[in-house]
């Protein structure tokens, strides 16, 4: 607009500022064909080529980011002192096409409406410029007939002029003009002509008495009778009043307005000139005028198609104006009022003048300004000329309330983000029934904002789900540690912790009693803070495994190591960095040298079975001890021991250590967790319950909530292999089995486990969400133990040997059953000198879920012997990316195990 504009200004400037006075008149109006007819129009007028040609083949040149929409191109006939603008808009066919061309592709509906609406306000804007500088105003249209859409231009652009009179007037102060055209702010009422540029009508002869031809114009005919509708039309919208100083134009009461151009003026429309133009290619003579130096397609419409002025002078186009431009000439001014009505002020000013004036009316009117009243006019210009706009608000403004009372309805006190989409969703489908038009998207935001204010004023439902996949039920709130939101939120959030009203029924660490378990929120609540509590009431002076946990190392403070009782002396000004680095190689001597003692020892669950050890070196299955191990453990001197440890400082010599963290683990050790970390407290649990003597074979588990058939450990039998040193102290496996008795004579099995010393009895616990306790035999089978049977008939071999299903369907329903969940195995060692060692790991999901185990190595925990353990699995599994979510349905999770390895055997005796 500013470069259009100060384009338009210096053109102004360009003219010869004389003192010579000046006729004004505006050109604007629609063209059919692919050309700009106004300015074709005013070259016929003035018999000269004037204004340019511009086609719709014509393409926007590449530098051109923007084209000119609307603009005005002057012309001054310096031998009848007039000037004419032309006003070129978007309803000339060139530029409209030009337009289009450059109209963004995808664009919304109501992106494309403001695009062309932005364009309108433009035309109309420079419209009412030219009707506030000039004396006559020319609309040219293709057609002989009145466009009923000039009566809302019309109207808006007078209400507009009306709002913007006072500051047209003060723009007007300091320039050299009259005290009666500073008033009114437009030096006269500028009349208002019609030229049709083309009519279906042709001239008729008819025969008259005596044989004469009488000519009758039926062109004629039809200008008198579009006069006579164009003024009672704009006599009944009030477009013309008595009053014609506050009308935007006026009319001339006893002259023609309305000119019709001759069948020979006419303007030829663009598909005929190119089926015309297409016919004559094979002429040589013509081939020229039918492409451009740019290859443009270029219309055959120069001087010489356009027909000279061969019409009578009081028939022509230039005489229908001539007639009117002549009454500003002679100094008349126009005389279009009513009889009784003041006679509208006129002005015939020098060019000098009439410039100035032009300018700083364009400034007013054209630039951008901060003054509100300005501003206020225009945009009420803006909306008057955009009914489609205005037709959309008012039906949008009407059903936005309804669709958003669609959405309140039967909303509860605070729901879910999911059922406030669900409600949206609804009160949208509502709106887009019922609301049409450009403003539809803005209304449609509109009933968005409002659903989303009404949902977070209160009623929004806390979104963090539970470990077990349950949403919290109170409203959105912190929690008692946080801090308040700074800035404060309108509604005051309370501090309260998560909580879903669901209740489970739980066991202990141990399992002889059960609590109430509120459904945890937080990995530390699950497998600690809930265990702790009931630890308190139940098995807190049992013997506990403690885990290794993080802990904070004491700041600046000497250290003092111990390695097997023997304290090293700190020597006086060694440095805390040095004193740190010895502490660390004397506790990995002590760890290497605990870590090789204990894996001397130790029988995998294949040779504890009697099966077969691959050769040392075989890669099949990884072999920790074997035969030959068990025989030669006791006679091992010590100088290897002191040998290993003598490697083990060399390689903390060479730089090899531990790497240090400065903070816990969150969350739990496993598989991807960083060599190093520790979790600040330990989710397993290991408990010792007693002898060997609590755990009776006949009776099983003497525990609250098991199931009354499934509550069995089973049976565990390892044999000595043959050749170590409890192959001359205890019997052969033939001689363990059958034994002669006093009375009976006959062989006998025994189960006890006393007599022989080599049974231990093993088996996993689940519990499900509804308290019920049973133990599976294997991972498809559930111990079925008959009342009096003595005892289960299964073995421990799949539980030793096999994966087992983290979850198991329950047992107490046979329609839907719920999960049972891994968590606790029982263990009842057998005496001395074998021993039971645990290598707990779990992996809660399929590949690639992380496994889990409580150590921070694979040294495993050896269990005392002639004792009875626990061992309490997480209830919760998660590392440092987040928990894993439980199975829902009551569909196990394909992949969730607990890996074989966890019962071994060794000799190595347990650390006290």
């Amino acid at each position: 607009m500013e470069k259009d504009g100060l384009q338009f200004l210096n053109r102004l400037r360009s003219l010869n500022g004389s003192s010579e006075n000046v006729c004004v008149i505006g050109v604007f109006g629609k063209g059919s064909s692919g050309s700009q007819c106004n300015g074709l129009i005013l070259n016929n007028l003035l018999d000269k080529h004037i204004f340019e040609k511009y086609t719709v083949f014509e393409h926007v040149k590449s530098e051109e980011q923007v084209v000119r929409s609307c603009y005005i191109e002057p012309y001054y006939d310096k031998s009848r002192h007039t000037l004419y603008l032309q006003l070129v808009s978007i309803y000339d066919g060139a530029q409209l096409a030009q337009l289009c061309r450059l109209l963004p592709q995808h664009i919304s509906t109501a992106d494309s409406h403001a695009y062309w609406k932005s364009h309108e306000g433009q035309h109309a804007r420079l419209l009412l410029y030219l009707f506030t500088i000039s004396h006559i105003m020319m609309v040219c249209h293709p057609r002989a007939v009145f466009d009923t859409s000039y009566v809302k231009l019309f109207r808006a652009l007078q209400t507009t002029r009306e709002k913007l009179s006072p500051q047209l007037s003060s723009s007007l102060k300091g320039l050299s003009v009259s005290r009666q055209w500073q008033t009114s702010g437009r030096m006269c009422t500028p009349r208002l002509l019609f030229v049709s540029q083309q009519s279906d009508l042709n001239d008729v002869k008819d025969t008259g008495q005596g044989g004469q031809t009488k000519k009758k114009s039926q062109r004629k005919a039809l200008q008198h009778h579009l006069e006579d509708q164009i003024y009672r039309i704009f006599r009944k919208t009030h477009i013309l009043t008595n009053n014609m100083s506050h009308c935007l134009f006026s009319i001339p009461l006893n002259q023609a307005f309305v000119h019709i151009l001759h069948s020979h003026d006419q303007l030829k429309d663009t598909i005929h000139e190119l089926i015309n133009s297409c016919s004559l290619t094979s002429s040589s003579d013509i081939s020229d005028n039918h492409q451009s130096e740019k290859e443009v397609f270029v219309m055959p419409i120069t001087m010489e198609t356009i027909p000279s002025l061969t019409d009578k002078p009081d028939d022509s186009l230039r005489a229908f104006v001539h007639q009117h431009v002549d009454l500003i000439l002679n100094k008349k001014g126009f005389d279009d009022t009513l009889r009784g009505a003041a006679i509208a002020h006129f002005e015939y000013p020098s060019m000098k003048t009439w410039i100035e004036v032009a300018t700083s009316s364009y400034q007013l009117l054209m630039n951008v300004t901060d003054d509100p009243k300005v501003t206020s006019a225009l945009t009420y210009l803006q909306t008057a000329l955009d009914q489609d706009l205005r037709f959309s608000e008012m039906r949008c403004k009407k059903i936005l309330p309804m669709a958003s009372r669609s959405y309140q309805e039967n909303a509860s006190s605070h729901y879910t983000s999911t059922v406030h989409r669900n409600k949206l969703l609804q009160a949208m489908k509502m709106y887009s029934q019922h609301a049409r038009g450009p403003a539809y998207e803005t209304f449609a935001d509109q009933l968005q904002e409002e659903c989303e204010l009404f949902w977070q004023s209160g009623r929004q439902l806390c979104e963090v789900i539970s470990l077990t996949g349950h949403h919290c039920i109170h409203k959105l709130h912190l929690l008692p540690s946080d801090p308040e939101l700074d800035p404060p939120r309108e509604i005051v959030l309370s501090h309260l912790p998560h909580t879903n009203n669901n209740q489970t029924p739980c066991a202990c660490n141990c399992g002889r009693s059960v609590g109430t378990r509120e459904d945890p929120f937080d990995v530390k609540v699950a497998n600690y803070d809930f265990f702790k509590e009931m630890e308190e009431k139940c098995c807190s002076k049992l013997h506990h495994y403690e885990f290794t946990v993080y802990s904070p190392a004491p700041a600046r403070r000497p250290s003092q190591l111990t390695s097997e009782g023997d304290s090293i002396p700190v020597n006086e000004g060694v440095s805390d960095q040095e004193d740190e680095g010895r502490t660390k190689a004397v506790e990995k001597i002590k760890l290497s040298t605990d870590t090789k003692e204990s894996q001397s020892g130790v029988m995998t669950p294949e040779l504890s079975l009697g099966q077969s050890v691959p050769n040392e070196g075989s890669t099949d299955q990884p072999v920790i001890g074997t035969a030959a191990t068990l025989s030669t453990q006791d006679e091992q001197p010590d100088l290897e021991e002191d040998k290993e440890k003598e490697e083990d400082t060399d390689e903390d010599d060479a730089g090899v250590s531990e790497p240090h963290y400065n903070r816990p683990l969150e969350g739990m050790l496993c598989s991807i967790t960083p060599r190093g970390m520790l979790p600040s407290f330990s989710s397993w649990s290991l408990v010792c319950l007693g002898p060997s003597s609590l755990y009776n074979p006949t009776k099983g588990l003497d525990h609250p909530n098991f199931m009354r058939d499934s509550k069995h450990l089973l049976a565990w039998d390892i044999p000595i292999p043959k050749g170590s040193v409890m192959d001359a102290v205890w019997p052969s496996p033939s001689e363990m089995v059958t034994t002669s008795s006093k009375k009976g004579g006959r062989g006998r099995d025994k189960k006890d486990g006393s007599s022989d010393g080599l049974r231990a009895y093993i088996g996993n616990e689940y519990e499900c969400p509804r308290g019920h306790r049973f133990i599976c035999s294997g991972p498809d089978k559930v111990v079925k133990v008959a009342s009096g049977s003595g005892g289960p008939k299964e073995s421990a071999n799949k539980l030793v040997t096999l994966d087992m299903p983290l979850y198991y369907s329950c047992p107490c329903r046979a329609n839907k059953p719920p999960l049972g969940q891994l968590i606790r195995s029982f263990i009842v060692t057998p005496p001395k000198p074998v021993h039971i060692k645990l290598n707990p790991k779990v992996r809660p999901g399929p590949h690639p879920t992380p496994v889990f185990t409580p150590l921070p190595g694979d040294e495993g925990i050896t269990l005392t012997p002639s004792s009875m353990w626990v061992l309490r699995y997480p209830f919760v599994y998660g590392s440092e990316a987040g928990p894993v979510m439980p199975p829902a349905d009551n569909q196990p999770t394909p992949g969730a195990k607990l890996l074989k390895g966890l019962y071994l055997v060794t000799l190595q005796a347990p650390e006290t």
